[in-house]
């Protein structure tokens, strides 16, 4: 008996967020989710301290999307191509949730405290 956020298993991984740290199937599903939405899909592509937060922004993102909606990909988990994959999961889960994997994030969070704060 799991609770409810409890994260649930990925084939031998404890969570998403493992598979996607340890699996290479699984970094390339986020990476391909990434790389639809224009995102850095790798940590080595971001130059700048920007880059970097959209960066994390962008994988949380995808992982948690996942997370949420596994019956969207699970059943093709280390067998179907990610890039078409990625394309039919983000489809379908705009359909589902009128969201983007996605969301934009606001430029706020890309102003350094002390600008906010001038």
């Amino acid at each position: 008996m799991s609770l409810e956020n409890e994260p649930e298993p990925v084939g031998r991984y404890s969570s998403v967020a493992e598979a996607f740290e340890k699996n290479p199937w699984m970094f390339k599903f986020v990476s391909a989710l990434c790389d639809l939405y224009g995102a850095p899909s790798t940590a080595s592509e971001c130059s700048s301290p920007r880059e970097r937060m959209l960066y994390a922004w962008s994988t949380a993102s995808c992982i948690s999307a996942i997370e949420r909606y596994r019956v969207l990909w699970i059943g093709g988990f280390e067998q179907y191509d990610v890039k078409l994959l990625a394309i039919s999961f983000a489809e379908a889960y705009a359909e589902l949730t009128g969201e983007q994997v996605i969301p934009s994030l606001r430029e706020e969070f890309f102003q350094t405290k002390k600008a906010a704060t001038a």
